[in-house]
């Protein structure tokens, strides 16, 4: 089953608010932004109510046909002044709406309820779950403020929304499009529109695949550092003819990373951890090397050199100017 698109629960959510507080309205998007980000859909049901809806509504089940859904007439809803909204969970295709509180859709054993009403706590707003006569969808910004006071003009500051340090699916601007241009300089077939969408989520697990990161398509300062690492190898200047009698491919793994200890170790040993059963003839002699700390840089480049041959690193280098150098490894393991 497809997912819905975060951008088509924006505007649904975007319809249903009405002409709410503008500041309100982002963080109520950004409300859905993010519970997108941890598997959870959600859309905002209702905003502004006007006196005229709010009367409507309250004589649902009294004088009107239907059921009583609230004890609140017109003046007495914080959502009468555009400070309120109510929001519900969506199936993954976007098509049903769920209403128990028990719904745990994202399979972490936490009720998804509860975490959009975190993140709604982290943004700012009041939840109506914590109320004695609890309201579950409600949020709401009021700051203390009585109804009354709201009846009588005055109304709570609304914080802007808070940085969350990462962007996904849905965000939108310059941020998005400096990503863009960095995955469109590795080699990545992407647009750049500043808008993250389904091309930019795949795009980015293709590029956290091939980087060994968690491909969960959200990009973050794990990604942003594999990045910023392979454009300044990218960038650096090539050699001169005949300045170096080491091919350019050797320089520049050689740089990527320091052979033998610390974080160059480590890195080795997770390249190997790819090669797994399929290579075992060209590793285990390797990664007892490794483990020890008396592998040699030329061992170290001899691992590389034939990952990226396999396709266990992707995005790096050419790999057929490396064709000769492996098959000539592959010949010397043989005589061994």
């Amino acid at each position: 089953m497809t997912r819905v698109s975060v951008f088509t629960l924006i505007e649904r959510s975007i319809k249903n608010m009405g002409a709410i507080n503008p500041k309100i309205k982002d963080l109520a998007i950004e409300l859905v932004i993010r519970s997108y980000h941890i598997g959870i859909n959600i859309q905002i049901t209702s905003g502004l109510r006007t006196f005229a809806e709010q009367t409507k509504l309250y004589n649902q089940g009294r004088t009107t046909p239907g059921n009583i859904v609230t004890n609140a007439k017109e003046g007495e809803s914080i959502h009468n002044f555009g400070y309120a909204l109510d929001y519900v969970l969506v199936s993954e295709d976007g098509d049903k709406a769920f209403w128990d509180i028990s719904r745990n859709m994202n399979g972490n054993q936490v009720r998804d309820w509860f975490e959009v009403a975190a993140i709604g706590k982290q943004l700012g707003f009041s939840w109506g779950g914590d109320w004695k006569w609890k309201d579950y969808p409600h949020l709401d910004i009021t700051k203390g403020i009585s109804l009354a006071s709201f009846r009588a003009g005055k109304r709570p500051s609304v914080p802007n929304i808070p940085s969350r340090g990462y962007y996904g699916p849905g965000d939108i601007g310059k941020g998005v499009g400096d990503i863009q241009s960095d995955l469109i300089k590795a080699g990545y077939k992407l647009t750049k529109d500043n808008i993250y969408g389904k091309a930019m989520e795949d795009a980015v697990q293709a590029f956290q695949r091939g980087s060994n990161l968690s491909a969960d398509g959200i990009w973050g300062t794990a990604s942003q550092a594999v990045m910023d690492a392979l454009l300044v190898n990218m960038n650096k200047p090539k050699p001169e003819a005949g300045t170096s009698e080491k091919p350019k491919e050797e320089i520049y793994m050689a740089d990527l990373l320091k052979m033998t200890t610390g974080e160059g170790k480590n890195a080795l040993l997770r390249v190997l951890k790819r090669f797994e059963k399929k290579e075992a003839a060209l590793s285990d002699s390797w990664r007892k090397k490794v483990k020890e700390g008396t592998l040699t840089k030329d061992e170290g480049l001899e691992i590389i050199y034939v990952a990226i041959d396999r396709g266990y690193i992707t995005g790096l280098v050419d790999t057929n100017a490396l064709q000769d150098r492996v098959a000539a490894l592959e010949e010397a393991v043989k005589v061994k």
